[in-house]
């Protein structure tokens, strides 16, 4: 990648904001990357987020690993920089379908997406382009000067060396608790988790009291939680 334009590396769980043009780059798995820029080439900005949001107990330190937090940061930082909101665009990457190692659903890159998509709609920023789903991973190189993103998919044989081997057909499910005040998420993530063979809905919580008492007598190997909430927040 020889442009001639200074170059930065992306690691997961980072943001990094660039002004009067440079090339941001890093790869993706089922983790996802906004690439946000102002279209008069003044200054843009990246994320790579892991997760749509964190479990209860999720270390302070590693809020940017998720994308609530991240996008939100990502977005804030370059308002910060005194950028009218009317010139941002978005082109939103990653997202793909990979088995992973730790028994995470093959959603989570759909999920991430949903968040990225639904954070840029809140603040009314304008998507673009979107490069996602899929089985293989990407390397991108985002040119912040303007707007152009490059992006290469791994091959096949590429990634059965970066990713672990698939889950058994017999593996132990994934047991999620969803701890939401609303009865429409509520019924959304449900229906999107028991779409999945490998997640199985132990519980449904209206806030995380209900949620303590639930985990006193059962079990649970992931958590959603809203952010706001009656009682006591996520």
């Amino acid at each position: 990648m020889a442009s001639g334009l200074p170059h930065h590396s992306l690691g997961i769980g980072e943001i990094i904001i660039v002004r009067d043009g440079g090339v941001i780059s890093t790869v993706l798995g089922s983790c996802v990357s906004i690439c946000l820029y102002a279209i008069d080439g003044s200054i843009g900005g990246m994320n790579h987020f892991v997760l749509p949001r964190p479990n209860l107990g999720a270390r302070v330190d590693d809020a940017y690993r998720y994308g609530d937090a991240s996008c939100k940061a990502l977005i804030e930082t370059l308002l910060d920089q005194g950028v009218d909101k009317s010139l941002l665009r978005a082109k939103i990457i990653g997202g793909a379908s990979i088995h992973h190692s730790q028994g995470l659903s093959r959603n989570i890159g759909k999920f991430n997406a949903e968040i990225a998509r639904s954070l840029l709609a809140r603040h009314k920023i304008p998507i673009i382009a979107e490069d996602l789903g899929g089985e293989l991973g990407r390397k991108v190189f985002f040119y912040t000067g303007t707007g152009k993103v490059r992006v290469n998919l791994f091959s096949s044989e590429m990634k059965e060396a970066l990713v672990a081997p698939k889950v058994s057909a017999v593996a132990k499910k994934t047991k999620v608790l969803i701890v939401d005040d609303s009865r429409t998420v509520q019924e959304f993530l449900k229906k999107i988790f028991s779409d999945d063979p490998e997640m199985e809905v132990v519980g449904v919580a209206n806030h995380p009291g209900e949620a303590e008492e639930f985990l006193k007598s059962n079990k649970a190997d992931v958590m959603t939680l809203d952010i706001q909430m009656p009682v006591m927040d996520g």
